[in-house]
């Protein structure tokens, strides 16, 4: 599901890449595609800028082994720093105090550093739950301190231990999920989540429901960590002492702590850029993709990767990538800036009605709905109406099995001739890296276990035909 949507990553590359076999995989990706010839490595831009005299951008980079510093002029720039890239601190009362380190969990390495010793996680997202999770497993103990709201917390497998993205990013249960009301799907999602983990036992149940802006973690260790008392959650820290901290609520004191690491999010910035039209957040872009406020009609830059979903990040961020080319050799024309103006605001609207008002309104987008808006926009949404005559099995597969960004490649521009084969082994392949010990059971299993599958994917077929006729037919 995070992969490229014109290369798979090899059969034996494991369900949830590692961050190792992440690395490798970018690594043959760049080699097949001969890119590094275009990449500079050891290399930080330190500001961008208009040039005043004609239509390009400057941008100053500073050699990092030489520290020699030089220019270079580029018709179109994309900006693909994300949301990851500058850490955000907070500070606490009584912080200066403190004796130990205080680490940002950007710069987390390796737990082995503390081994043996007593460390404080503040932050409840998914870097600082990891964190605590890796930290337990060698530190004396591990305090992990909730900020604000609990967090509904989810494994990354789900029933027959099929992986959770790829059960439920379908593009049949997007279109249900539309029909069904917010209470009942919050209802639904909340108790498969406690399925696996008492929320309201473990302390994590948030104040907002699962659909309702509220924090969701995945996660498979913090619960067995916790029972085993090698992981303690904590509340809100109140202020610092020079070896402890003190939570709020119950004012309980945890002492002698070695280390304490904010997992307190990241700023999105982008300090090199210098001017002042696109210095603006980037929630005020079009689609989080393109400033409205252009210095001239036809856009000379993006922004790619600045978005959350709860979704793999790289197919987005290709998905994007395609577009902003596909617009900047005016192949795709935008709408006018009163349009995108007013596109922007009622996206905004919608995010603070989901965070709250009292939340910083972040570029959150919904998965299916916004990779098919940018695909349509470059041509390369396939047309599931004719597909169901042309290629049933295919849109069979399209329709109920999980939406690998190889859909993507079928159709429009730089369509990829493997796409349907990737489409259709999706499924295979995702079995084939757990395949190591090649019994005769597995097979047997397997072919139990399909002509199931297939009888309750043709019911469903048969329950929501109507649904997608009328749904998708406008885009034959």
């Amino acid at each position: 599901m995070s992969a490229f949507s014109d290369f798979p990553p090899p059969e034996h590359f494991p369900i949830f890449m590692h961050n190792r076999f992440m690395k490798d995989y970018l690594e043959m990706y760049a080699q097949h595609f001969q890119l590094m010839t275009y990449v500079m490595l050891n290399h930080t831009v330190v500001a961008v800028e208009r040039s005043k005299v004609g239509n390009h951008w400057l941008i100053s980079v500073v050699n990092q082994k030489t520290q020699m510093t030089f220019q270079v002029v580029a018709r179109f720039l994309m900006i693909c720093t994300g949301t990851n890239a500058f850490p955000k601190s907070i500070t606490f009362l009584g912080m200066e105090q403190f004796n130990g380190p205080v680490i940002h969990s950007h710069a987390y390495k390796h737990a082995e550093r503390f081994a043996g010793k007593t460390v404080l996680v503040i932050g409840n997202g998914n870097s600082g739950t990891d964190i605590a999770v890796e930290l337990s497993n060698v530190c004396k103990k591990v305090y992990l301190s909730l900020r604000n709201d609990g967090c509904w917390v989810l494994s990354r497998l789900v029933r027959d231990g099929y992986p959770l993205d790829m059960f439920f990013i379908r593009r049949f249960l997007d279109l249900l999920s539309r029909w069904v009301p917010r209470r009942l799907r919050n209802i639904i999602a909340e108790y498969q989540a406690s399925e696996r983990l008492n929320h309201d036992l473990f302390g994590f149940h948030p104040k907002r429901r699962f659909y309702d802006g509220s924090r969701v973690v995945i996660n498979d260790e913090v619960g067995n960590r916790l029972v085993n008392g090698t992981l303690v959650l904590k509340g809100e820290v109140d202020r610092f002492k020079n070896n402890g901290v003190v939570f709020k609520r119950d004012s309980s004191q945890v002492h002698n702590i070695d280390a304490v690491f904010l997992a307190t999010g990241y700023q999105i910035n982008c300090p090199f850029l210098r001017d002042a039209n696109f210095q603006s957040n980037v929630t005020d872009a079009y689609k989080f993709v393109f400033p409205v406020k252009q210095p001239e009609h036809k856009p000379t830059v993006a922004f790619i990767g600045f978005i959350q979903t709860f979704a793999p990040q790289f197919p987005v961020s290709e998905m994007q990538a395609r577009w902003a080319v596909q617009t900047f050799l005016e192949r795709c024309i935008l709408p006018s800036q009163d349009i995108m103006s007013h596109n922007v605001a009622e996206t905004r609207r919608r995010i603070e009605a989901s965070l709250g008002s009292t939340h910083v309104p972040k570029p959150i987008v919904d998965y299916v709905p916004y990779m098919d808006f940018l695909a349509k926009a470059i041509g390369a949404r396939p047309s599931y109406f004719s597909m169901l005559f042309r290629d049933p099995l295919l849109f069979m597969i399209c329709m109920f099995g999980p939406l690998v960004p190889y859909q993507f490649r079928l159709e429009g521009p730089h369509a990829w001739d493997g796409a349907r084969d990737a489409v259709l082994n999706a499924s295979r392949r995702c079995r084939a890296s757990l395949r190591t010990r090649n019994a005769i059971d597995q097979i047997q299993e397997s072919r139990r276990i399909l002509p199931a599958r297939i009888s309750v994917t043709l019911l469903f077929c048969a329950l929501v035909a109507t649904v997608i006729w009328t749904q998708y037919s406008h885009f034959a």
